[in-house]
């Protein structure tokens, strides 16, 4: 586990999120984790959370739980 989260850290960039004019979310306090994903260019969002897994797909970020982030990127 810890080289997962290692590799984690080494790809981790710092960036400035834009705000949506208009909530997205169901749970606006989740609109942070989308505008910072897509301020980054960022491919993926792993969450458990249901309000943002019902936005997988929205600007091409893909929200994704836990165990299917393990399965489709770091193998079976």
């Amino acid at each position: 586990m810890k080289a997962v989260l290692d590799a984690f850290v080494v790809g981790a960039a710092v960036c400035v999120a834009k705000k949506f004019d208009e909530p997205l979310c169901d749970d606006p306090s989740d609109d942070m984790f989308i505008e910072c994903a897509m301020s980054a260019d960022a491919g993926v969002i792993v969450t458990g959370d249901a309000a943002l897994l019902r936005l997988s797909g929205h600007n091409g970020v893909s929200i994704v739980r836990p165990r299917e982030f393990v399965d489709q990127h770091l193998g079976k």
